[in-house]
């Protein structure tokens, strides 16, 4: 969860918000569609901020807190997930490696994002996912971007030669999410300008039958969305790791 949009959401209305369901079910879906060798499942979410998801994966029985891992450099001396029992760290733990690691929109916030790829990259097993997820096309970016901290914006080609920069990474899907809402969001960015100059991001608390509603058009959306590769509000991409780095 971005730390500018815990201004307008609490961690117990992210657990329940149609975006964050939409995003984890993608997320669950590749997780157990995808072998990354025997043994329990371990994953470590890499710029997890509050730990939505972890606390999502540990409700859902895909892992257990003890087989969870956040690591945000905002956390400071750590803490646990919200919600949730998995622990957060502000630096990875030592002598760790893991099955799966997530960037989940994280990428577009730092200057090199090849290195934090790497950097992902080195603390996953081998055999073993990194499961990425950035906002899409340049030419969506607008002042949400702006009010979030966003650097840039990404395609499937950029996300493919991301990979390819960081070495040592098998694609394994690329595809993009949030395809029915493009169009929507691209109105809604150009005709007003979200956040109008206002560090604040445009996710915000929906009545409980909007939020339905938007879990309802998700859930359409989730049929057919890993084979999306004409557009959407996200890209996605999944990495199988052929070398041990670490």
């Amino acid at each position: 969860m971005d730390v500018t949009e815990r201004g307008r959401l609490t961690g117990a209305q992210a657990l329940k918000h149609w975006y964050y369901q939409a995003k984890f079910d993608l997320l669950r879906w590749h997780l157990l569609r995808t072998p990354t060798g025997g043994g329990p499942r371990t994953i470590a979410d890499l710029g997890c901020g509050l730990g939505v998801f972890l606390t999502l994966l540990e409700r859902s029985g895909i892992a257990p807190a003890s087989h969870l891992q956040g690591v945000d450099p905002a956390q400071g001396q750590g803490s646990t997930a919200i919600d949730g029992g998995a622990p957060i760290s502000p630096s990875w733990p030592e002598n760790q490696l893991y099955h799966w690691v997530l960037l989940m929109d994280v990428l577009e916030h730092v200057e090199d994002d090849v290195g934090l790829l790497v950097e992902a990259r080195d603390h996953c097993r081998t055999g073993g996912c990194l499961f990425v997820t950035v906002p899409a096309f340049q030419w969506m970016f607008a002042e949400h971007d702006r009010c979030l901290g966003h650097k840039r914006r990404y395609t499937l080609g950029s996300l493919r030669m991301l990979a390819a920069r960081a070495g040592g990474l098998t694609i394994e899907a690329l595809h993009y999410y949030f395809g029915l809402l493009l169009p929507f969001a691209f109105v809604k960015r150009r005709l007003g300008g979200i956040c109008a100059g206002r560090k604040e991001s445009d996710l915000r608390p929906l009545r409980p039958c909007l939020n339905s509603l938007f879990r309802l058009v998700m859930s359409f959306e989730h049929l057919w969305g890993h084979a999306n590769r004409l557009g959407g509000l996200t890209a996605v991409m999944v990495c199988q790791i052929g070398i041990a780095h670490v």
